[in-house]
């Protein structure tokens, strides 16, 4: 389906005496309007949906989503949507304009900035905490009282502030989301960093303070910062380095024995061959003073020749 051919759809398509506002359970959003929201259509309106039961998926600007019991979908309005829901799917669905929400300039500036909108700071839905499920329930089922209470000088006043309410509720379990999302981000960098710092001086520096200080946080903030990520404490991590490389220096020295022991025997005239003189011949000792005997003076220290300068200093 090209851009042109995707239709706008506006809240009194859905119900004819509503046309900035509408609460409906989700089921039958489903049953009466199927042949809408499941086919790619953009919005003129905010969507709330708060699920109860059921999975599916929606796709939002061509891009897919999954849904499970218990879930908040925000989307904004202009956005090209679609949902799949299954059979099970029950909740609940608000439909609002901006017209309806905001009063003044301003309302449209702040309704735009909540992180709820703003799908660079995560997807369209959330999972609330158990706690804040249920107030979001609440909330919603007094929203949906008073849409069908009769008309009065306080009713719509009461839906808007409701709808704030709610707005204010599901923005701060988005942001508690966003923020423990961006905590073990930073953690886990800090893990990183501290098994970086570690590489360079563990042969040196083997107190958890050290690399704390190192990090601009505390020894215990470190330690649970391992303990999260690596099951482990900070100074388990330090200690098995330090083993690590005990143990790799060990293994180097075995081997350069292995090939000595196993190439001669070690004492023998071969041995010596190897790293002491070039003639396979001659022992160690005889071989130093036969190459003494060969250097010019000046590469011997204890010579006792005389050099002719010497001697005609001594006869003058």
């Amino acid at each position: 389906m090209s851009v042109q051919e995707i239709p706008d759809l506006h809240i009194s398509q859905l119900q004819e005496n509503a046309s900035v506002f509408l609460i409906m359970p989700v089921e039958d959003w489903l049953k009466h309007y199927q042949h809408v929201i499941t086919a790619p259509h953009r919005t003129s309106y905010y969507q709330l949906l708060l699920i109860q039961d059921g999975n599916g998926v929606f796709e939002v600007d061509s891009l897919k989503y999954s849904y499970t019991p218990e879930t908040l979908i925000t989307v904004s309005k202009g956005r090209t949507v679609s949902f799949d829901f299954d059979s099970e799917t029950r909740g609940y669905a608000v439909l609002f304009t901006d017209d309806f929400l905001c009063l003044y300039p301003e309302d449209i500036s702040w309704l735009n900035s909540l992180a709820l909108f703003n799908n660079s700071a995560g997807s369209y839905s959330n999972v609330p905490s158990e706690r804040d499920y249920l107030d979001l329930l609440i909330q919603m089922r007094h929203i949906e009282k008073e849409f069908f209470t009769s008309e009065d000088f306080a009713k719509n006043e009461l839906l808007i502030n409701m709808v704030r309410n709610f707005l204010l509720m599901s923005e701060r379990t988005r942001r508690t989301e966003i923020r423990i999302e961006g905590t073990e981000i930073k953690e886990l960098n800090c893990v990183f960093e501290f098994r970086k710092l570690l590489e360079y001086n563990f042969k040196r520096h083997r107190s958890v303070q050290f690399y704390a200080d190192l990090l601009h946080i505390t020894g215990k903030q470190l330690n649970q910062v391992t303990l999260r990520f690596m099951g482990k404490s900070v100074k388990s991590v330090i200690d098995e380095r330090v083993q690590l490389a005990a143990k790799s220096r060990q293994q180097h020295i075995n081997r350069a024995e292995e090939e000595i022991e196993g190439s001669h025997e070690l004492g023998g005239p071969g041995f010596y061959n190897k790293f002491s003189g070039k003639s396979p011949l001659i022992p160690p000792v005889e071989n130093s003073n036969k190459i003494k005997g060969s250097l010019p003076y000046s590469q011997t220290r204890h010579s006792s020749a005389k050099t002719p300068r010497v001697e005609a200093i001594q006869q003058a």
